[in-house]
């Protein structure tokens, strides 16, 4: 009993914790992990392919307005740097929604279709259009959930167990998710 809890005290010991992204940012991760079984480097890489991590970057819908399109502008350029680190064959690029958004926010109009090019939510394109033009914004929340949820087939689920299965081999705990709104 006593060596298997000097043996336990001794890995606890070489656990530590840290920040990731370790700057200050508004969303992060508190993790620890073994140091024997991890360098902090490679913690901080493996947690970017997180849910909500660096390369789940997007465009932020931060209205319906000129002003929104040229902070959306801002949001699509990041995310492009991030995509373009990606090798595009695993992952593919996530641009096109952003883009549209920022089309919507400067001319009123959406697709009729998805990236694939499939019919997809045009009814909720037509609405949305329409209360641009009347001076609303609320629909366009609708047609992009519409969209993500008509292309979730296509694009896949993320692989929740397999990533939680990856940090659990390496020994790395996800102590905390600090996020917008969360």
């Amino acid at each position: 009993m006593t060596i298997a809890l000097a043996a336990a005290q001794l890995v606890e010991a070489q656990r530590i914790a840290i920040r990731v992204p370790p700057d200050e940012t508004e969303q992060y991760y508190l993790v620890s992990f073994d140091q024997s079984r991890a360098s902090e480097k490679d913690v901080e890489h493996w947690m970017k392919f997180a849910r909500s991590g660096y390369y789940s970057a997007g465009v932020s819908l931060s209205g319906c307005d000129k002003s929104a399109a040229t902070r959306m502008k801002k949001d699509l350029e990041s995310t492009r740097r991030v995509s373009d680190q990606l090798d595009s064959e695993t992952y593919p690029p996530q641009l096109w929604l952003g883009a549209q958004e920022i089309r919507f926010a400067e001319t009123g109009a959406l697709p009729k279709s998805d990236a694939y090019g499939m019919p997809a939510c045009r009814a909720t394109a037509e609405r949305a259009s329409h209360e641009r033009s009347n001076g609303g914004c609320s629909v366009i929340g609708n047609w992009t959930n519409c969209i993500l949820r008509s292309s979730a087939p296509r694009l896949g689920r993320y692989p929740n167990a397999q990533f939680k299965a990856f940090l659990n081999e390496k020994g790395i705990r996800i102590l905390k998710w600090e996020g917008i709104g969360d």
